[in-house]
């Protein structure tokens, strides 16, 4: 073990030993603390953004040394280590920091914890070297979403806060933040002023050496996590903070349909840093055993009628029903649905949770606005579109003919996705603005990050 001397860390509680030590990734001297006994499980603790660096963990450490070995350290520019001069701050990199890290401790198979951006590196971490993991934790993991739908899910936080107005004003505020998303698309679908940086490692080095936050966001939420997410098998156990106005509940939600063997966690009152202001239930939840969560294929063959709304604000609903249709309908939350087709009509609607199994189409939408979330979609065709919006996270379509026709202008975002025709296979992470599109309009979405292996 290549361990530094043992030095005396006021800003540390007396039960923490820390030491700093030249990591070979980024060349940087960074500091590492660890809490707890040799011989007990081994936990290492991966931090976010900010100059707090590990000690956003200490609460939750300090409940779980008990049991645990737990290993955490500055990343590289935060809190009390050294800024690297040349390597990008991403995930990619962090991930083989944290490989480093654990050889480093000679701490054999580790449960691995990440919060926010940290939640992120751990993920990627987990889809690269399985074989060094027994389980791993994501609490409040920012910037798996496509950039797109990340910053759109920031501008419309908190946007239902207003079920206590008359009928009339809910609509005009259910409207007003729906033009604001369209405001937000309209910004993503510009040329990302970012890429010839993304590009230039000299340019990147000399503009944003000295920047560790901006440095590390960049480079986080241009990384594409689709073929990182296909690759994690690890027992994945997901913490979320409801609300969270940093990185959005619709992440866990996403993550907990696409990876193998996971469970999500919803804190009611809880914001981004769950770790502090709720230490002791995220500590709590670290200690359960992963139980993951059953499909909605239980449902099958129980389908009792249709569901119809027309003209309604700020509705819930859930089940199986044989059809759905929503006409004029403002802020409709579907969630846990089984339905053999949906059609939607000027409405805007929030679905978590769907499968379709139709005929002619799965989805139609016509002047709609639509946020789907850890679904399925097959029928003829997955989805026909007219002058409408669709956001799609941790959605699989798949289609005998089309899987997305367009006709009137519309626009399709979609973060960690896949669609699969005779024709078209893909994973899709991406936007797009098309119209008059009777084949595939997914050429612009397509991921091609190659397949981790």
């Amino acid at each position: 073990m290549a361990a530094g001397q043992v030095v005396n860390d006021e800003s540390l509680p007396p039960y923490w030993r820390s030491y700093y030590v030249r990591e070979p990734v980024f060349g940087s001297q960074v500091r590492v603390a660890t809490t707890g006994k040799r011989g007990q499980t081994p936990l290492v603790l991966v931090h976010g953004l900010g100059q707090n660096g590990l000690k956003d963990w200490l609460k939750v450490a300090g409940l779980l040394a008990k049991d645990h070995y737990v290993v955490a350290l500055d990343l590289p520019g935060f809190g009390q280590s050294s800024l690297p001069t040349s390597a990008r701050l991403s995930p990619e990199n962090f991930a083989e920091l944290i490989r480093w890290l654990i050889k480093d401790q000679e701490l054999g198979r580790v449960h691995l914890a990440g919060h926010s951006m940290g939640g992120a590196v751990a993920l990627y971490y987990a889809a690269i070297h399985p074989e060094t993991l027994a389980e791993l934790t994501l609490v409040d993991a920012a910037g798996i979403l496509h950039r797109a739908s990340f910053v759109k899910s920031m501008a419309s936080v908190d946007r239902r806060n207003y079920g206590f107005l008359p009928e009339p004003l809910r609509q005009k505020a259910a409207k007003l933040f729906n033009f604001g998303n369209r405001l937000v698309e309209d910004i993503n679908l510009l040329p990302d002023l970012s890429q010839p940086l993304q590009k230039n490692d000299l340019a990147w080095n000399h503009l944003l050496a000295d920047q560790a936050n901006t440095n590390a966001a960049l480079s986080l939420i241009n990384t594409d996590f689709s073929p990182v997410v296909a690759a994690v098998r690890t027992p994945t156990r997901i913490i979320w903070g409801r609300r969270d106005p940093v990185a959005p509940l619709r992440t866990g939600y996403m993550l907990r349909g696409l990876t193998a063997e996971s469970e999500l966690h919803i804190i009611t009152d809880a914001e981004h840093v769950p770790i502090q202001t709720h230490a002791e239930t995220v500590a709590g939840l670290m200690q359960q055993v992963i139980r993951p969560a059953q499909g909605l294929d239980r449902h099958a063959g129980m389908a009792t009628g249709d569901l119809i709304c027309r003209g309604r604000t700020g509705q819930r609903y859930s089940g199986v029903y044989r059809r759905i249709v929503v006409e004029n309908c403002l802020d409709i939350h579907l969630e846990d649905i089984v339905a053999e087709s949906i059609e939607l009509s000027g409405s805007e609607v929030d679905i978590v949770r769907l499968k379709i199994k139709g005929g002619a189409a799965a989805m139609r939408m016509q002047r709609s606005t639509a946020r789907l979330t850890d679904g399925e979609l097959q029928g003829k065709v997955g989805v026909v579109m007219e002058n409408s919006r669709l956001d799609l996270a941790g959605v699989r379509i798949k289609a005998d003919e089309t899987a997305i026709q367009i006709g009137q202008r519309s626009v399709v975002a979609a973060s960690i996705s896949a669609a699969e025709t005779p024709s078209f296979s893909a994973r899709l992470h991406g936007m797009v603005r098309a119209e008059n599109v009777r084949g595939e309009a997914l050429s612009q979405l397509r991921s091609d990050t190659a397949p981790i292996r």
